[in-house]
């Protein structure tokens, strides 16, 4: 006799309800997602089912993000402390790009701009392999995308920074619309 089987979606949520944080949680989600094992859907249709789920009205927004492709902590912190507050237009997530080597997903591209925000965590971006990283953004130039590349600092304490560097290079390719302030204290401002 076989041990029991669940459905993914049901494994992410019992990841999810023991998940030592909000963003543990989302990272269940985007494993599963990124993975192509379900669907921010149907791990939706499995959470209505359930009487009880931890952070259930937050989850339900993350999922909305997952199916529009923010397929890791950085990528939700990004449209969740850069983008969104500060009045950036909505960029396209996971843009498949392709370039002489194959295609390439742009986490974060502004099309119409050609600049791309690219979020580098230690996890998926280690030192060793950084030089990837710096081929994609030659080609991305080449190609005539611009690249800026941010870290988990640059979506934390320096977020209002990060949204006045992203919003002067949209500007400066067309964007008409304007940054605004997150709260007190944002810094985030036009030169």
């Amino acid at each position: 006799m076989s041990p029991p089987c669940t459905r993914v979606e049901d494994t992410v949520l019992d990841l999810i309800q023991i998940a030592a944080s909000f963003d543990d949680a989302y990272a269940w989600i985007c494993r599963a997602i990124g993975r192509r094992r379900t669907t921010a859907d149907r791990i939706a249709l499995a959470m209505a089912a359930r009487k009880k789920m931890r952070w259930r009205r937050e989850i339900a927004l993350a999922l909305g993000d997952a199916a529009d492709g923010a397929l890791s902590v950085l990528e939700y912190h990004y449209v969740h402390r850069v983008e969104r507050p500060h009045g950036l237009p909505a960029a396209r997530r996971q843009a498949r790009n392709r370039q002489d080597s194959g295609n390439r997903y742009l986490d974060n591209l502004y099309e119409g701009f050609g600049v791309c925000v690219e979020l580098d965590g230690t996890a998926a971006h280690p030192a060793d392999e950084q030089w990837r990283d710096k081929r994609r953004d030659t080609a991305n130039t080449v190609g005539g995308i611009i690249t800026l590349r941010f870290g988990l600092l640059d979506l934390g304490e320096r977020r209002c920074e990060t949204a006045s560097a992203v919003a002067t290079l949209l500007h400066r390719y067309g964007w008409t619309g304007s940054l605004r302030a997150c709260g007190l204290g944002c810094t985030a401002a036009l030169p």
